[in-house]
């Protein structure tokens, strides 16, 4: 029989190993969807992808029947995805700003071409960021489907 000790020992194992796979998720999805601002080369085949994420489903499965079957409550604060998402654009948003040519005075003077190139790149990324704001907080607009 495991002491409440040892149960809050390995829940918090379990939410720490669940932690790092989702942190491991998205490098296998790179490979789905190529930038080239991805830092890792995807060298994983489609199968070599797939037979990863099914051992990070057995693993989750895994994890989740030794908590039920020694009667630990999976007890998290969870938190709104929209929300953890929208907060994200908000600093998504903060980092444009940082570019700014006021901003990049420290790197060196910047020439009229050279301020309006860097104001065009934020006013594009903003815009972006903006709509996906936007879509987060009202959901899909009926006129663009």
């Amino acid at each position: 029989m495991l002491s409440p000790l040892h149960q809050r020992a390995l829940l918090a194992t379990c939410r720490h190993i669940e932690s790092r796979l989702s942190e491991m998720e998205p490098l296998l999805a790179q490979g789905k969807r190529p930038s080239a601002l991805n830092q890792y080369i995807h060298d994983l085949s489609p199968t070599e992808t797939e037979v990863v994420e099914d051992y990070f489903a057995r693993i989750r499965s895994t994890m989740v029947s030794c908590l039920e079957e020694h009667g630990i409550p999976v007890e998290m604060h969870r938190v709104s995805l929209r929300w953890s998402l929208q907060t994200t654009v908000e600093f998504l948003s903060v980092a444009v700003a940082e570019v700014g040519p006021n901003r990049l005075r420290g790197y060196g003077k910047l020439d009229a071409a050279g301020r309006q190139e860097i104001e065009s790149i934020q006013q594009e990324l903003n815009r972006l960021l903006n709509h996906v704001a936007a879509y987060l907080r009202n959901g899909p607009d009926p006129q663009s489907a």
